[in-house]
């Protein structure tokens, strides 16, 4: 029983304990939220791992199995010829270093450091992949990219790395040959620089997965040149966009940040 006839401060008290309620439901539903989001992270973190260690394992095996089988033949060969030997020799050592390359891309891969950002010519640097890039006599390489583009905002050296992997990547999915196409351009804010193969191209079921670390489409491939180009991009707060056609080819934009202008 409420003591006043008059009903004003019986609604302002209401209306303070239903403001209560709701700040309390509010904090409640916000805990239940961080909990279950926290939840999800670690659900997404455990099944990172176990990706990684899936593919750890499987870049590893086969190398020691070709380990394992040349070790066998040695020890229980009856007097194997020289040739035969020298061979299992060389088969064991192409066969460590190819386990040694997957650990130190893994390991590059963690300790990838933050990007030096500073002016960067993508022309200078493109010339610089080209000239240190194999490519096949039955790849035709066309190149458009202005000397007098706007320098981008980027680390070189990271950035070669990134180029590196996209002109390699367009050079693998053509092994019959084809035509490589790098262009740069720039707008009003970004600097971009496409890189098309006129290769196997990506069914469309895995285009959204080939950034992922140790996802591979090549039967021969480790798969962390895509994830190292992407986690380097992310670290530049830039952008690598991918389109594919199966039968048709595939074709990486890198978009990075245009350099301040410098004062006169």
């Amino acid at each position: 029983h409420w003591p006043n006839e008059e009903p004003t401060p019986l609604w302002a008290a209401i209306e303070t304990l239903n403001k209560l309620l709701d700040l309390d439901l509010a904090v409640i539903e916000d805990a239940y939220q961080a909990e279950y989001v926290e939840r999800q992270q670690r659900g997404e973190r455990l099944a990172a791992i176990g990706q990684v260690a899936g593919g750890i394992a499987h870049e590893l095996r086969n190398p020691l199995n070709a380990v394992k089988t040349s070790v066998y033949y040695l020890r229980n060969a009856r007097n194997p010829s020289p040739a035969k030997t020298a061979e299992h020799l060389e088969r064991i050592d192409r066969q460590v270093g190819l386990a040694d390359g997957v650990i130190t891309a893994l390991t590059d891969f963690s300790r990838l450091p933050l990007p030096s950002l500073r002016p960067t010519s993508l022309e200078a640097s493109l010339r610089t992949v080209l000239e240190t890039t194999s490519l096949p006599e039955n790849i035709e390489v066309i190149v458009d990219c202005p000397t007098q583009l706007h320098p981008a905002l980027a680390d070189a050296t990271q950035l070669q790395i990134v180029i590196g992997n996209l002109v390699r990547n367009a050079r693998d999915a053509m092994p019959e040959g084809g035509r490589l196409t790098v262009t740069g351009m720039e707008n009003s804010e970004w600097i971009e620089l496409s890189v098309s193969d006129t290769g196997v191209g990506i069914p469309a079921d895995q285009v959204a997965r080939i950034m992922e670390p140790l996802y591979s489409t090549k039967s021969r491939g480790i798969g962390l040149g895509l994830a190292i180009s992407r986690a380097i991009i992310d670290k530049h707060h830039a952008g690598l966009e991918v389109s594919s056609h199966p039968g048709q080819g595939t074709t990486f934009t890198l978009r990075l940040h245009k350099a301040a202008q410098e004062s006169t």
